[in-house]
């Protein structure tokens, strides 16, 4: 992933951190410890590439039209969470060939046991 692309949507990310009110992880429950983090319920990685789907090549060309379309498109897509570092630390990595839960239909990414994270669903 293009380290740009973090920064380009970084005052997003420090506005959810000033407006949302949650005191509790949203993946364990718990609450929340002082040193939370604001993490993509679709995985960023997951975001950018998708992004880059939808684009053609001349497009990508166009430095700045890619970055302020990436601006608008993590807008419009980003669903972000407050999580405790734990558990945020723990959710597998995404990848484009990762499979797909089809019952909660946010995580991306199943445990090497079958098992959704976090939803916990079994697979067979």
């Amino acid at each position: 992933m293009n380290p740009k692309m973090r920064l380009f949507v970084v005052n997003q990310i420090q506005e959810f951190r000033r407006n949302d009110c949650s005191t509790v992880c949203e993946m364990c429950r718990e609450p929340l410890p002082s040193n939370y983090h604001v993490d993509h319920a679709i995985p960023l990685k997951q975001l950018v590439y998708l992004y880059d789907k939808s684009f053609s090549p001349r497009v990508l060309d166009d430095e700045y039209n890619y970055y302020a379309g990436w601006r608008e498109f993590h807008a419009r897509h980003a669903k972000l969470r407050k999580t405790c570092p734990d558990c945020n630390l723990r959710r597998p990595k995404w990848k484009p060939d990762s499979a797909t839960c089809a019952i909660c239909n946010m995580v991306e990414v199943l445990s090497p046991s079958g098992a959704c994270y976090p939803c916990e669903t079994r697979h067979t």
